[in-house]
Formats: structure tokens, C-alpha cells, sequence
């Protein structure tokens, strides 16, 4: 009973002050609202990394290169021995990203997917909302005409029609039935992002093992550890390498499927720390607004320390004071972080895993208690202690200037602390994103537009390739305010470098590496801003029946030819035909933190790929081309797949650190895409 009489004192003095108290309120309520929101991001990836039922058994499986230490994806091959000899995991599947051409409405339009296994959406635990998944009888039609769409693809484009189910579509210019609605995900996992799915049909069985382009996925076994798993699928390696000499060189790596998303607790952690130091900075100010309103009721204090009121109990009076308000604060903290959950799900359905459960609550309570006391016992320690004399002198009305002064003091000196560090972080953020845009890449990124463009399947031939990129290119030039255009089958700044055997002519031994095969039109250097250090550029004469040729950058020089001139050397990559190097290009970026990597180019008419970039180099600005490039392709060839074009400082923006954007969808390695359904290039 003393202490609710204590609080309902406590509430008549606050109510005496309600501009302050409110005050107090508000901003409690915003701070302890968005470290509440940030905390329950990081509690739900520590407790769930992953959006699937039993991500602690799922294992992401890689081939590993056993002489140069390089992991990558695996070949079809590989897979399917480990599927069909394992007996150490539950489910085993396999993916593939793709771009689908997709026809909904007036025109195509490309959109994210992958070709999946029914193994795959089994060892995930993955769910349709309608309909049903892949089954195995799937993968072993010659031409599977089915799909699966996405939750959002089902919303967004179809209206959440619930008839959707039997619903022909048409992609990548053929018809398709879909089968069934995938239920959402959270956005963290990369799959969300996908619209739609077709089997990984018998065609991929034809792949060589140096195809390496499968995602695995495997469900591990109850009680069976990841440890146990690589000594089993390793053994089976080796079993194949005695019997296939082409799969020597190379063993599993299995990996927990949730060390995916280990790099961004890191970045949530950082973030919750700003925020509370945030916090800290409120907790300061409040602590001086409260030191303030204290000092003028000193008088106050002073009469009732005369009447018999102790030191601690004015301490005790005071510090409810302060846990009144920052528990207000942290109701109504609590009540606006579920607010702005529920706008956020309004807005990103994928963050609808998001929930604000006991934890949360528990941390808003510990925050609010703490918070309480932060700013409510230095006041209250400073006005415990009244100069009862130097009230009397200066009649009784307001503190002298000396009481409190130290408490002040301390006060403003860690506000400025904790403000300093914070903008010391923001300034080094700031810094390392003026370094990603002005970081040397190796081509000229001003006035570049770019734009991902896949030929229909019926059109893909090399002869018909050839001609159309060449008049893509062309009909570009056309453009007004366009200066040159080429095409290129990988961006820079794109990664998805993919494992090489290099062979250089007159050498015995064969190296592997993690490089880059480019195939490029012949204006693509000129077009970009790369260099050549010697040599010639492509040339409309290097085409199917003239001498294979290949231009290298400065890595591969260096790596193969050191102080030698490689110009006229020859090289065959992968078991291909040999070529003459006939130049020395820049090295271009592939990734804005790390060095450039190996890259080899190669004459698209010796090399005809259906999905190339169409890159345009502008005399302006390119804000006003991009719909003309969309427009002028889709004029040339009106079955056409055309991403959405994107500038270079998109591109940028895609690939800084912990960044993500609708740009970096379309960024896909070539060996991981394909131009039609139901079967891989």
C-alpha cells in the first residue's frame, strides 16, 4: 500500500507537468519502439536463420576443388550419384536460377526463377498454398510443360485468382500448366525473390561434370551431423572417380545451410548497438530536462527532508518518477513497434515471420527499467542532497548554480561521447560508400546503359543468334544520343565466376581455376571504356569459320605468361578449341571489394549464346534512353526477353555490401541461366 500511494504521488506531481511529461513520453516511446523492432530482427535470426521447418538439418552441398582449394556448384552428375547412393539424407534436391520470359499480359516480361527438383522443395519443407509441388515423374518427362508461381507472382500478377491452378501461361514463348501457388517466404532467403519455378528435367543429365551449376540441398537424417554426412558423400566421390576419370580432382563439401546467413547477424547486431546508443543520447537529454525541472523543487524537497523525509526516500520518490514515465514510454513503445510491424507487412508480406512474442516483450520491459533508472538517478541523487543554507540565501526559490553542476557535467561529456562514436560510424559508412562509387573498376561507368535480353527458344540457333545481337547492336547506334552499343554475355560488377581448365599450348600440366569466360560482340571493348594494352580488338572477320581467337586481361597474363608476351600464344579453356590470344585487355572488376579475376573474352560469332547483355554508351544522360532501348529491341524481335534496363550506378548499388535491390535479380552468372523451360544451356 505504501508503495501505490508512493506512485499515484508520483503520477499527481508528473500531472503537474504534462508539457514535460509528455515530452518524455513521446520520445521514450520512439526510442524504445525502433530497439524493440531491431531487436526482434536479430532474435529472429538467431532463433530461425532460416524460413523453413528444420533449418539446423538442412546442408547446402558443394563440389570442392581438391588441388586449388575452390569450392562451386555441382555438375547434374555429381548430383544425381549422390541422390541415388546416399542414405544419410532424408530429401536431396537440386536448383538451377533461371530467367523466364513471361507472358501475362500485353507484352513478355522476364522475371526471376530457377528449375527445381522435387527433392528440393521436399528437403526444405517448402509448402504449396495451392495445388501441389514437383514430383519425380516430373523430372523424367522429356519436355515438362508445368510450372510453379510464387505467392507474390499469384497476387501481384493474377489478382490471388483462386482458379490459378490449370491456368495455361506463356513462358519463354511456349505454354505452360500451373500446378501449384509456393507458399511465402521471409525475403531473407534468395529463393523468395524467384516467380517461377519448372522442373530440372532429363536434359541436364546430358551435362558434363564440368557443368557445375546445381545448387544441392539436402534434409539430413534425425541425430546424423554434417561431419558424418561429407565422410559419406566423399567416399561416394571417390567411388566415381574410379570408374569416371572425369570426376578426379574434386570432392563434396557440405556446409549447414543456415552459415548462409551467418554474415548478416553481424550487420542487425551492429544496428541494434546504433540504436541503443541512439537511446542512450534520449536517456541523457531527458536526464538534463529532469535535472532542470528538479532544480526548481529544491524548496519542496528541502521542506519535506526538514519534516523527516530521508535521503532515500526522496531518492526512492524520484526514481518512481522516472520509471513511471520510461514504462509508459515502453507500453506505448511496445504498441507502436507492433504498428509499424504490421504497416511493414503491409507493405513486404515476406516480413510477415517478423513477430514481436515474449522475448521482445521481455527486452521492452528490461529496456524501459533500465532506461527508468538511467535518467532518473542522477537527478535524483543530485537533488537528495539540497544545500538547505544556500536555499535560504537565495530565498528558497530555485538551486544554486553549483548543485547539480557536476552531474551536468557528466552528463553532456557522455552525450558527446556516445554522439561522437556515432558519427565517427556514419562517417566511415559514408566514406565506404563514396569508395564503392568512385573504387576504380576498369571501364568507364559514366552514360552506360545495360539491358539482360534472351532470345526465344525458336530463334536461339548460333546462326540466328549471331546476326540478331549484331543487329541489336546496330539498330541501338541508330538511336538518338546513343554513341556506341555492343553486346556482352556478363556484366562486370556481376561475380559468378565459375571454375576453368586452362590449357596452354605446349605445357603438360593443365590448371583449374575460378575465372570468367566472356563472350563479347566486337564494339564491346570500345563500348565499355576497356583498354587494351596490346593487341586488336574483335572483328566482323573473327566469326564461326576464321581462326578461334580469345582476348585475356592482365590476371591471366600474369598468371600464365609472367615478363613473356602472350600475344600469338595459344590457350584451350574447358576442353574447347584451341585459340590465339591476339590481346591484352584491363582488368575489369567483377566485385567492387575484391580484385579482378581471371577473365577470358571470346568473339560471340565463334561462340553463340541466346542471353547476352545489350550494353549502350550515351552522350547524355540515360535517364531518357532507358525506355527507348527497351522499346528498339522489343521492335527487332517482338518474342524478345528484356529485363529492365539499369544503369552502371544501379548496378553499383546492387552489389555494395549488405545491399540489395531489384537490380541485383537480374545478376545471375551465365552459366546459371537458361534460356528455356524445362531444360538448362
Amino acid at each position: 500500500m505504501e508503495a501505490w500511494r508512493e506512485f499515484k504521488f508520483a503520477i499527481r506531481t508528473l500531472a503537474k507537468s504534462p508539457a514535460f511529461a509528455l515530452t518524455c513520453v513521446v520520445v521514450l516511446s520512439v526510442g524504445i519502439a525502433v530497439s524493440t523492432a531491431v531487436f526482434s530482427v536479430v532474435m529472429t535470426l538467431v532463433k530461425r536463420p532460416l524460413p523453413f521447418p528444420d533449418p539446423e538439418r538442412l546442408a547446402l552441398i558443394r563440389e570442392r576443388n581438391l588441388e586449388k582449394g575452390f569450392s562451386a556448384h555441382a555438375s547434374y552428375a555429381t548430383f544425381a550419384n549422390w541422390r541415388d547412393r546416399s542414405t544419410i539424407f532424408q530429401e536431396l534436391g537440386a536448383t538451377a536460377p533461371v530467367a523466364f520470359n513471361l507472358s501475362s499480359g500485353s507484352e513478355p516480361e522476364s522475371v526471376g526463377g530457377a528449375l527445381a527438383t522435387a527433392g528440393f522443395f521436399r528437403s526444405l519443407g517448402w509448402k504449396t498454398l495451392l495445388g501441389r509441388s514437383f514430383a519425380r515423374e516430373d523430372e523424367l518427362a522429356a519436355d515438362s510443360r508445368i510450372v510453379l508461381i510464387s505467392q507474390r507472382c499469384w497476387e501481384q500478377r493474377f489478382g490471388s485468382d483462386p482458379g490459378i491452378i490449370g491456368t495455361t501461361l506463356t513462358v519463354d514463348g511456349k505454354s505452360a500448366t500451373v500446378i501449384g501457388v509456393l507458399a511465402r517466404i521471409i525475403g531473407r532467403s534468395y529463393y523468395a525473390g524467384y516467380e517461377v519455378w519448372a522442373p530440372l528435367t532429363r536434359p541436364m543429365e546430358r551435362a558434363n561434370r564440368e557443368d557445375r551449376r546445381l545448387e544441392v540441398v539436402g534434409l539430413l537424417k534425425p541425430g546424423v551431423g554434417f561431419v558424418q554426412a561429407g565422410a559419406q558423400l566423399d567416399a561416394i566421390s571417390h567411388a566415381a572417380a574410379e570408374l569416371e576419370p572425369g570426376a578426379t580432382g574434386w570432392g563434396p563439401q557440405v556446409v549447414p545451410m543456415t552459415q548462409i546467413m551467418a554474415h548478416s547477424v553481424p550487420m542487425y547486431i551492429v544496428l541494434l548497438t546504433i540504436t541503443i546508443l541512439l537511446l542512450l543520447i534520449i536517456c541523457a537529454n531527458i536526464a538534463m530536462l529532469q535535472l532542470a525541472r528538479v532544480s526548481g523543487r529544491h524548496a519542496e524537497i528541502a521542506v519535506r527532508i526538514a519534516l523527516g523525509a530521508t535521503r532515500s526516500h526522496i531518492i526512492r520518490h524520484l526514481l518512481r518518477e522516472g520509471i513511471l514515465l520510461a514504462g509508459t514510454g515502453g507500453l506505448f513503445g511496445f504498441l507502436l513497434a507492433a504498428a509499424l510491424r504490421e504497416v511493414l507487412v503491409a507493405s513486404v508480406p515476406e516480413l510477415a515471420e517478423l513477430r514481436l512474442d515474449a522475448t521482445a516483450l521481455g527486452f521492452t520491459a528490461l529496456v524501459s527499467i533500465v532506461v527508468g533508472l538511467l535518467f532518473g538517478l542522477s537527478p535524483a541523487l543530485s537533488a537528495s542532497r539540497p544545500d538547505l543554507n544556500g536555499l535560504l540565501k537565495s530565498g528558497g526559490g530555485t538551486l544554486p548554480a553549483k548543485v547539480g553542476g557536476r552531474v551536468r557535467f557528466v552528463l553532456v561529456v557522455g552525450e558527446m561521447a556516445v554522439t561522437v562514436t556515432l558519427l565517427t560510424g556514419l562517417g566511415l559508412l559514408v566514406r565506404t560508400f563514396v569508395s564503392l562509387h568512385h573504387a576504380e573498376t576498369g571501364f568507364h561507368t559514366e552514360n552506360l546503359v545495360m539491358a539482360s535480353v534472351t532470345l526465344p527458344m525458336e530463334h536461339a540457333g548460333s546462326q540466328n543468334s549471331t546476326a540478331f545481337f549484331r543487329q541489336a547492336a546496330e539498330r541501338l547506334r541508330g538511336v538518338a544520343g546513343v554513341e556506341s552499343a555492343a553486346a556482352v554475355s556478363a556484366m562486370p560488377l556481376a561475380g559468378g565466376g565459375r571454375p576453368l581448365r586452362v590449357e596452354i599450348e605446349g605445357r603438360t600440366d593443365v590448371e583449374s581455376l575460378q575465372g570468367h569466360y566472356t563472350v563479347a560482340t566486337p564494339e564491346h571493348f570500345q563500348t565499355m571504356g576497356i583498354s587494351l594494352r596490346r593487341g586488336r580488338s574483335f572483328r566482323l572477320a573473327d566469326n564461326a569459320v576464321a581462326p578461334a581467337v580469345v582476348i585475356v586481361n592482365q590476371r591471366v597474363a600474369g598468371l600464365f605468361w609472367p615478363g613473356l608476351d602472350p600475344i600469338g600464344k595459344r590457350v584451350r579453356l574447358s576442353g574447347g578449341e584451341w585459340r590465339s590470344v591476339i590481346a591484352i585487355a584491363n582488368d575489369v572488376r567483377q566485385d567492387l571489394m575484391r580484385a579482378a579475376e581471371p577473365e577470358f573474352y571470346v568473339p560471340h560469332a565463334q561462340d553463340p549464346v541466346p542471353s547476352m547483355w545489350m550494353v549502350v554508351r550515351t552522350r547524355t544522360d540515360t535517364r531518357h534512353l532507358i525506355t527507348n532501348v527497351r522499346g528498339e529491341l522489343r521492335a527487332l524481335e517482338p518474342g524478345l526477353r528484356v529485363a529492365a534496363p539499369l544503369t552502371v550506378d544501379e548496378v553499383i548499388s546492387a552489389t555494395s555490401p549488405g545491399r540489395w535491390s531489384p537490380a541485383s535479380a537480374f545478376f545471375v552468372p551465365r552459366h546459371c541461366s537458361s534460356p528455356c523451360l524445362g531444360s538448362t544451356a
